[in-house]
């Protein structure tokens, strides 16, 4: 017996597997389709349209509703419809798993109603089953830490005392206590300064708090506890040493909390926690069903409602959204995601709790959940998907973003670290929460680094206890990890190899800046991401590198302050430089075109702006790190035929056999005026007359990385294409900074 073919305007009958679909309908072919008979049409029509009544948004020339049906977008149940043109989602779900409802709608999640007030009663008992779960059944197995005997942090407001104040301890006292996540927003607030803290310590006054300190205060009460750490009352602002003891100690604060409550919704300290919103928003629509006289269940239902906003569906959009973007959409509705301080303070924290508009959410070490749904089941294995039938390695991308959209607290967790094969799993984990963190904005650029410092210092405590069970003592590079601004000794063939991001970047403006350019002071050599401003990835993260010692050697590494202090408290180190032996191609890159814009107007992307002749008839991608530096008014590169001396040098070769090169140009006494590109201002002297030179490596072998080429293929002739372009090269030392 044949199997019934799908509806052509619903999409069912569908396999019941976490498989994701876009499917694109509308509301007309499917009320047609059920006419016809087809039940499902029937009952995805009738919920949108109910829905779609309190709504009442446009329709098209036909009048008609254009849609796009979302099966599991996320890699677990789900069913959600987008009426296209508008920002409204339609979500179906179930209350209980009836017989014939779960052979229909395959792909239906389970679901609850949610109350109107993430203030209101039936929130809070909600948290607190939540606490009295996590502590029964995640403890042990599921990496969250009962911080029942931790110290506190030296500086606590007492938020049961009368009146409030800020509590310095002057001995060690254990205690739980909850900390305070938000935005700070541009309006100033109460802080705590070197003028205001001894008053502090004798009392902060309630009424002067913005909205969001005074309810994390009362909630922190209701929830029982009696301290409270937020970061603007318990560190001296204008005090750089206090500021600094407590940045190196930000991991450990925010990992020895009990519970961080997250003001996800507000864009300010004066937003508040919480959030009522209109009851159509929340209101949720019931279809029965009786499928038959017969049925043993008889009566069955299927629920429907606006979709709310969630975390797991809200991250992934801020992956491919530009700065712009991510200001003003994303930043409206959960302006937290946004925020690079807030990235490491939410996945330091065994527990964090997020205040969002229209619920609440829910993130553990164990689990992920929100009140208007059941924990995402264990997601089904890659082979179970069609989006990951092929490859071992497609499968393995598959896993890992299911795991990062459904629970990506306890995907950058330490314990989940720790779980992981050393190296390779754990240097994809890492390079994961870059491309994560890269997109996310900061308020001041020399944050990149103190900003990570925290989950820095964890992942380098993960790697060193990894690396010992590897027996990482064959020599100084792998006794214990050193933190190279951003990259790791260990690692170093596959951290070199990140690119700069341009997709989703659509300016109509072609005046409009850049998205990836250096930072308007200098905070990292050219070979770190931390050298560029805007998202980077991985050449890694997608085929995977084979093991390419071989073709490029580390000989040495020197960068004075991020070795002694991961995070890089200091941002400008005295020194810093990698030596390496390996294959370098001479080449010369000419600029395309020598605009800023394509023929379109828009804004060149990193990848539109060099060629470089030695790829000539070659498969390639090239990618340059500062797209303003290259299209912009710069006398050093602006020649007249825009043709540059440029180098590569080999790093490694991916498992399809792409050759992956850094792209390099020699430094040159003239660049010692640089400012943000390059050697630092006054760094020149340094590089000439402080270093002493291993490997007989001279002057004139001096380099700075202005970007990276990915090379698939080459153009026809004798030998392999890969052993006559290697054939331009020589074997070479070199320094790059």
């Amino acid at each position: 017996m044949s199997e019934q073919k799908p509806c052509l305007a619903c999409d069912h009958p569908r396999k019941d597997d976490c498989s994701s679909t876009a499917f694109r309908s509308s509301w007309a072919a499917m009320k047609a389709q059920a006419s016809l008979g087809c039940v499902t049409c029937g009952i995805l029509s009738e919920g949108i349209e109910k829905v779609l009544q309190d709504e009442q948004p446009q329709t098209d020339d036909n009048g008609d509703w254009q849609l796009r049906l979302d099966f599991n977008m996320q890699g677990t149940k789900s069913l959600n419809v987008l009426v296209l043109g508008t920002d409204i989602v339609v979500s179906f779900f179930r209350s209980e798993a009836t017989p014939w409802l779960s052979k229909t709608f395959p792909n239906i999640p389970d679901g609850f109603d949610v109350p109107p007030r993430t203030s209101s009663p039936e929130s809070l008992n909600w948290v607190r089953q939540q606490l009295q779960e996590c502590e029964r059944a995640h403890i042990i197995t599921g990496g969250c830490n009962d911080q029942k005997d931790v110290s506190l942090p030296w500086r606590v407001i007492a938020v049961q005392a009368t009146p409030i104040r800020l509590y310095e301890q002057d001995k060690d006292i254990r205690a739980r206590y909850i900390c305070l996540s938000h935005v700070w927003g541009e309006r100033p607030f109460l802080q705590t300064t070197s003028a205001t803290i001894a008053s502090h310590k004798k009392e902060i006054a309630y009424d002067k708090l913005p909205l969001t300190f005074q309810q994390a205060i009362n909630y922190t009460r209701q929830l029982g506890f009696s301290y409270l750490w937020i970061d603007s009352l318990c560190i001296i602002q204008d005090d750089e040493h206090d500021w600094r003891y407590h940045a190196a100690r930000m991991c450990y604060i925010y990992s020895n909390a009990y519970l961080v409550l997250s003001a996800a919704r507000s864009p300010n300290a004066y937003g508040g926690l919480f959030a009522d919103f209109p009851f159509s928003r929340c209101k949720t629509y019931t279809m029965k069903i009786t499928p038959s006289i017969d049925s043993p269940q008889g009566t069955e239902k299927i629920h429907v409602r606006r979709s709310l906003t969630h975390l797991n569906t809200t991250q992934p959009l801020i992956r491919s959204m530009n700065t712009a973007q991510r200001k003003s959409q994303i930043g409206s509705v959960l302006p937290t995601l946004t925020r690079g301080w807030i990235f490491q303070e939410r996945f330091l924290a065994s527990r964090v709790l997020h205040f969002g508009p229209e619920e609440l959410f829910w993130e553990c070490n164990a689990t992920s959940l929100c009140q208007c749904s059941s924990p995402p089941p264990v997601p089904l294995s890659p082979t179970q998907s069609s989006a990951a039938e092929s490859q071992p390695g497609q499968m393995l991308r598959y896993s890992q973003m299911v795991a990062r959209n459904t629970n990506p607290k306890s995907y950058y967790s330490y314990g989940a670290w720790l779980k992981q094969d050393f190296p390779d799993s754990l240097t994809s984990r890492w390079h994961h929460l870059v491309e994560e963190y890269t997109r996310l904005n900061l308020t001041f650029e020399k944050d990149i680094f103190p900003a990570l410092s925290g989950l820095t210092i964890e992942m380098r405590n993960c790697i060193n206890i990894k690396g010992q069970g590897r027996g990482m003592t064959a020599s100084r590079m792998f006794k214990s990890t050193a933190w190279l601004a951003g990259l790791w000794s260990h690692s170093l063939h596959r951290d070199l190899l990140w690119r700069v991001v341009d997709y989703g970047d659509e300016q109509d403006d072609h005046n409009t800046p850049p998205s990836t350019r250096r930072p308007s002071e200098w905070r990292a050599p050219s070979w770190s991401w931390g050298s560029v401003t805007g998202p980077v990835e991985f050449l890694d993260q997608t085929e995977g590198m084979m093991q390419s010692k071989s073709r490029c050697e580390i000989l040495d590494f020197y960068c004075d302050r991020w070795s002694r202090y991961p995070g890089g408290l200091d941002n400008v180190g005295d020194g810093h430089f990698l030596a390496l032996r390996g294959s370098l191609i001479p080449a010369v890159a000419t600029v395309k075109g020598l605009t800023s814009s394509d023929s379109r107007g828009k804004q060149k992307k990193a990848w539109e702006v060099l060629d470089l002749d030695i790829f000539d008839g070659h498969l390639k991608n090239v990618w340059v790190d500062d797209t303003a530096h290259w299209l912009g008014n710069d006398d050093h590169h602006a020649s007249q035929q825009g043709q540059h001396q440029v180098s590569c040098f080999l790093v490694g070769v991916k498992k399809t056999k792409a050759l992956c090169f850094l792209i390099l140009e020699r430094l040159q006494e003239r660049q010692q005026d640089t400012t943000g590109f390059g050697v630092p201002k006054g760094h020149w002297h340094r590089i000439q007359n402080t270093y002493n030179w291993t490997d007989c490596v001279e002057i004139q072998n001096l380099y700075q990385r202005i970007g990276v080429a990915e090379v698939f293929g080459g153009p026809p002739g004798p030998g392999s294409w890969t052993e006559r372009l290697l054939g331009l090269g020589h074997d070479q030392v070199l320094k790059i900074f």
